[in-house]
């Protein structure tokens, strides 16, 4: 009998588990549905990278939409400095800073998930950990066609460039910063046979800083210090330049210079009258909107 009743008891608990385990799940969010070991829900990134600019934003991707304020009180950076959320997504969001992280230390960003959904069935909370460079800033003079690039302050480099003519093509002015880096590409507009359409092959050192504005080596090019370009800011390569050894490789070294998140100034007006230098082998495109180029080519 009284094994009877035993399991008897051990077979109602099990129900009795069972059918709440049941209830959980039709009433659980379907993000919540996660059995372990699983990914985390909230994720964030870059998850890890040597060194990148001190204008990086941190990309924060949450499991469903989620109101800011929750976001930002179970969010946690060390060092301590100001930050805005900026929502990118319905659930999605980019954390960046008020002015610029500190130069040359190690960012931790930490997102408490029991803060950010409590009663929630949340496998663990979400962290990385970023090392920042030595604050190094791009600033781009279109008056004198001059860039120049500092780091920690001090001035380390000026170099002659190439920016958009004015009014067709203007290099568009502001604060920026480095958000792709194609080490050698192609780029593109419109469709084959279009009077606009153009390729430009193996572009070196694209860094693009708004849309499809970038800086990069231009081969083709014999004169700088004048503005000649669609938009973009051209610089001496010595990569694919068949006019002489004595060209300065200006693109490659701020290449090595730079990084993800470098912050890049432009400022100035665009000196004229102004003077459109072709792309080897394009025939003459109409006026294109600045910052539509269609970039393909091996990305870093």
């Amino acid at each position: 009998m009284r094994t009877r009743m035993y399991w008897y008891g051990i077979l109602s608990l099990a129900a009795f588990i069972a059918a709440a385990a049941v209830l959980w799940w039709r009433s659980a969010p379907a993000a919540g549905r996660m059995s372990a070991p699983g990914p985390a829900l909230v994720h964030l990134a870059p998850r890890s990278r040597a060194v990148f600019g001190v204008d990086e934003p941190v990309t924060i991707t949450l499991p469903w939409p989620t109101p800011p304020r929750r976001l930002a009180a179970a969010l946690a950076v060390a060092p301590a400095v100001p930050w805005h959320l900026t929502r990118i997504g319905p659930s999605q969001y980019r954390l960046q800073p008020n002015t610029a992280w500190p130069g040359d230390r190690r960012l931790h960003v930490r997102i408490r998930a029991a803060a950010l959904y409590p009663g929630r069935m949340v496998l663990r909370s979400a962290h990385t950990t970023l090392r920042t460079d030595d604050d190094r800033t791009v600033v781009v003079n279109l008056t004198l066609q001059v860039m120049q690039a500092y780091q920690g302050g001090r001035l380390v480099a000026t170099m002659p460039v190439s920016t958009g003519v004015t009014p067709e093509y203007p290099t568009p002015t502001g604060h920026f910063y480095i958000w792709r880096r194609v080490r050698l590409g192609d780029m593109r507009y419109g469709q084959p046979g279009q009077p606009d359409a153009y390729r430009v092959p193996h572009v070196p050192f694209a860094q693009y800083i708004y849309r499809g504005i970038a800086i990069h080596g231009a081969y083709w090019a014999r004169q700088f210090g004048v503005p000649h370009s669609h938009g973009c800011i051209q610089l001496p390569t010595r990569d694919g330049n068949r006019h002489g050894q004595d060209v300065p490789e200006d693109a490659g070294w701020l290449w090595h210079f730079t990084h993800l998140g470098t912050p890049v100034i432009v400022r100035g007006v665009t000196p004229g009258p102004t003077r459109l230098v072709m792309y080897p082998g394009q025939p003459a495109p109409r006026a294109l909107q600045a910052g539509q180029h269609l970039v393909r080519g091996r990305q870093r």
